[in-house]
């Protein structure tokens, strides 16, 4: 049987996003297709039971580099998918607090990234080594030996395969890769709106699933909505890292009555929530596919997604798209998608396009 190692951040589980989904979904699909996976946030495990490690994400690079050195020098094949994000605007326009601050000193995205991984390795010492070779590497440079020395490098759409080629055109001659989109997993059954409904009181409302972070702009898809009726629920966690942004978005929370923010959920219970909602809007500076958007598309939403990033390589003609920078932009996009009737076919292209099982098989 074959032993997989599925390594990512050291945070994952105290800081899930959408990747933490991609990849609990992955272990579990592998392992049902008779593969042994498990999941490490380790950076030097010893890989002697391991057939294959599967590192995530050349974004945030510093602990995908050591995770991938030690795969290296205890010969195991290494296998990487990218997640890569471009957040030079995000940067520039979308950061609030000291971060805000930091970029405006630095001016740079590689110089920021040294100053942010310095206040990540204040908070959690297990990043202090990786910031430190980062330092001494250099950003671009580690991210430029992961897509030459791994074995192989999954990209999850077209999009990101094109923009990693184009941005990293020095080792482009080097990236053994292959594209594999991102899957969600198909309901078992039909999702009932009802729990949501009867716990909450709420149906037919305007949903955003996420991070409570700057980068996922729910501050200025509030601030957008002002003056309309609509009710508006936020799901997710609120990143401690961003503990200013999140206060702003609470505040506008307490002075809002038809704004509620219900907190991270569990899953049966975020499934009636996206079965409750009319539309599921993500108004982030940068998403590489969407995950919440592919669960609210299968259950009955219409779904209103962020132009950049990669989203558009998922859903086509099938979404309203929105300019994050603009309020009018964000505001029009998610009336219009409110106003229309459910968008046809949408679920039916994610099924078969977009299955996690089609994206196991791949993989």
């Amino acid at each position: 049987m074959i032993k997989v190692l599925l390594q990512s951040r050291t945070n994952l589980f105290s800081k899930p996003g959408g990747d933490a989904t991609q990849i609990i979904s992955l272990k579990n699909k592998l392992n049902q297709k008779g593969l042994n996976a498990e999941i490490s946030t380790a950076l030097k495990p010893n890989l002697d039971a391991y057939d294959i490690v599967h590192l995530f994400n050349i974004t945030r690079v510093h602990e995908t580099y050591v995770q991938m050195l030690n795969g290296k020098r205890q010969g195991k094949p290494v296998i990487c998918t990218a997640i890569y994000h471009d957040l030079e605007e995000y940067n520039r326009k979308g950061r609030y607090g000291l971060g805000k601050v930091a970029f405006k000193l630095t001016r740079n995205d590689e110089r920021f990234e040294y100053v942010r991984g310095f206040f990540n390795a204040l908070r959690d010492r297990n990043q202090m080594v990786p910031v430190i070779k980062q330092w001494k590497l250099g950003y671009r440079a580690q991210q430029e030996a992961i897509l030459k020395y791994a074995d192989k490098i999954i990209f999850g759409s077209r999009s990101e395969t094109d923009m990693v080629f184009t941005r990293f055109e020095k080792v482009s001659g080097h990236i053994s890769h292959e594209t594999i989109m991102v899957g969600s997993p198909l309901p078992s059954q039909d999702v009932d709106p009802i729990p949501f409904q009867e716990k909450f009181g709420l149906k037919d409302f305007i949903l955003c699933v996420g991070r409570i972070e700057d980068l996922k702009n729910q501050l200025g898809f509030i601030l957008a909505m002002k003056g309309e009726d609509i009710p508006l629920v936020l799901i997710g966690s609120l990143n401690s890292a961003h503990r200013g942004y999140c206060r702003k978005v609470l505040r506008e929370v307490e002075k809002k009555d038809n704004l509620y923010y219900l907190g991270p959920m569990e899953r049966p219970m975020l499934m009636s929530a996206f079965a409750a909602a009319k539309v599921h809007v993500l108004p982030s500076w940068f998403e590489t596919t969407g995950l919440t958007s592919l669960e609210a598309g299968l259950v009955g939403c219409n779904v209103v997604s962020t132009d950049r990033g990669y989203a558009r390589d998922y859903f086509e003609d099938y979404a309203w798209y929105c300019d994050p920078s603009s309020s009018a932009s964000m505001k029009n996009a998610v009336l219009d998608a409110y106003e229309a009737l459910l968008k046809l076919g949408l679920r039916e292209h994610i099924i078969r396009n977009f299955r996690a099982e089609k994206m196991i098989e791949a993989t």
